[in-house]
């Protein structure tokens, strides 16, 4: 289940970074505080976990979080090759 995981993961990211190029979606103001902020950090899931506690209804809204949130559960299983890849 992991690399399954891992896989939609990175198929998620990638449609939402074309997405943004294309002009389609624009991160909230509060979906760009949230990302800069899990940018600044090490992605293991202890600090993503962190990251993503405490949330504002703002930024649980937007379609960052669809992507950041499963990103916790595929960080638990850094080291195997889907993961790597995804993160």
């Amino acid at each position: 289940m992991t690399d399954a995981l891992a896989e939609s993961l990175a198929r998620d990211a990638v449609t939402l970074h074309e997405d943004l190029r294309a002009g389609d979606w624009q991160p909230s103001a509060a979906e760009q505080l949230l990302a800069e902020g899990i940018a600044r950090t090490q992605w293991n899931h202890h600090s993503l976990r962190a990251a993503l506690r405490d949330l504002s209804a703002d930024m649980r809204a937007g379609r960052l979080l669809d992507v950041i949130d499963p990103a916790v559960r595929v960080a638990e299983a850094i080291g195997t090759p889907a993961v790597d890849a995804a993160l």
